[in-house]
């Protein structure tokens, strides 16, 4: 089962970025919007469960990547329409982020997060996360630079 899915030197991604998919405990039984189906339940605790992982590449399609196969971009609505899932995570050259999440939007998810440096324009019943990594990473050097300091964490 995937837990964490790391990248780096990747296309958009220079510096590792790791996405955990560890669920906040007993998410589904707080937050009803999330399906119960995209959750599984471990001794380890709860897991956002993927339902696939998709590129363009020929050469990548076909491999596994921590146990979950990776498939042709051409499969996503017909997997997307069988499986249902609710959120579609994009780490893809900004170049392509918006023709992805058109074809995401279009194949019913309802949340995109993400990773590509470009915004997203997508209808107002979908919701979109960007997460800007260079900015992330200026907090955490920031935050370095305090400690170093001697300075109280905020």
């Amino acid at each position: 089962m995937l837990i964490e899915l790391s990248v780096a030197n990747f296309r958009s991604f220079r510096d590792r970025v790791t996405l955990s998919l560890e669920a906040e405990p007993r998410i589904s039984e707080r937050d009803k919007s999330v399906d119960e189906r995209n959750v599984a339940h471990t001794p380890d605790g709860d897991l956002l469960r993927v339902v696939g992982i998709y590129d363009n590449n020929p050469q990548m399609v076909g491999r596994m990547l921590d146990g979950v196969g990776i498939r042709s971009m051409a499969q996503l609505e017909h997997d997307a329409a069988r499986e249902l899932p609710d959120i579609a995570v994009l780490t893809v050259p900004a170049e392509h982020a918006q023709a992805v999440a058109d074809r995401v939007v279009a194949a019913g998810i309802r949340a995109i997060m993400n990773f590509a440096p470009a915004p997203l324009h997508v209808p107002p019943t979908v919701t979109v996360k960007s997460v800007n990594m260079a900015l992330e990473l200026e907090g955490l050097a920031y935050a370095l630079v305090r400690r170093d300091a001697g300075e109280p964490p905020r």
